[in-house]
């Protein structure tokens, strides 16, 4: 078991922010803060296991060959 956080999402999210702070608009953080007291945007990580490991494959995360799948 791991977890994972889609890669596009991240990058997603962190250009959306960009944009945002250039066009002068406010971003939405979480109300948690991280260490430091800095803000910050937290993404849902997904759990993989063995029923759901060709997630990714299908984010293009890994191959089948690499993960040695059928």
């Amino acid at each position: 078991m791991t977890v994972y956080k889609s890669l596009r999402l991240i990058a997603g999210t962190a250009a959306k922010a960009a944009v945002d702070l250039v066009n002068g608009k406010s971003i939405t953080y979480n109300d948690k803060k991280a260490e430091g007291g800095i803000s910050q945007i937290l993404l849902d990580p997904v759990v993989i296991d063995k029923s759901n490991v060709d997630l990714l494959v299908k984010e293009g995360f890994y191959t089948k060959e690499q993960l040695e799948l059928k």
